[in-house]
């Protein structure tokens, strides 16, 4: 009878456990306090892919920049992106512009999948010409991931989102457009990076 009760003491600890995980920006390795809002300059280098049904793949490379705002509530990291912009875009079907529509939906940071934090960006909306065409809107949720899963007291301050393994958008004719690269968080004084964001489960 006691071993039992000492069972399903464990089990109702862990399911509270459990239950009472939540996520948390840092900003320069500690939280953010809620209730406090923080803006950072965010860069990187981004791969897009074009995919319209029967016809190749078309890669569009361009350098990415913008601010991202992000704050902590008491149930997870909340972000949002103030700026973006695509720029200096290349790609083998001729001139290429890329638009984002803002605003998109907030972003919130949600528990490891399987390794590192995944951010969900909500009602992300890109505008895409490629060639002359215009391909209209893509919109979706993306699905990239906070740094690479280790605690931040570890090694590197991994102050970044990840779009591993193409996070994809389709426009209203079934085209599909996938993203991949990494956006970087802070800005550089001599050679110090400040104003570094980091995900971590409290």
């Amino acid at each position: 009878m006691k071993r039992v009760a000492v069972v399903v003491t464990l089990a109702t600890l862990a399911m509270t456990v459990t239950a009472s995980a939540a996520t948390e920006w840092f900003y320069e390795r500690q939280p953010l306090p809620e209730g406090q809002t923080v803006e950072v300059p965010a860069n990187g280098p981004f791969t897009l892919y074009l995919k319209v049904p029967h016809q190749v793949r078309v890669e569009v490379a361009c350098a990415v920049s913008g601010v991202e705002a992000f704050w902590n509530t008491p149930e997870a990291g909340m972000d949002k992106t103030r700026t973006i912009a695509f720029s200096s875009c290349t790609s083998p079907c001729g001139e290429v512009t890329v638009t984002p529509r803002l605003p998109w939906g907030g972003s919130i940071l949600g528990l490891p999948s399987p390794y590192a934090l995944v951010d969900e960006w909500r009602e992300t909306r890109i505008a895409l010409t490629c060639g002359g065409v215009n391909y209209g809107t893509f919109s979706g949720t993306l699905h990239p991931v906070s740094g690479d899963g280790d605690t931040q007291g570890g090694d590197e301050t991994d102050s970044f989102v990840d779009f591993r393994n193409g996070q994809v958008l389709y426009n209203p004719s079934g085209d599909s457009l996938t993203l991949t690269g990494y956006y970087r968080f802070g800005y550089k004084v001599g050679k110090q990076v400040r104003g570094r964001i980091t995900g971590e489960v409290r």
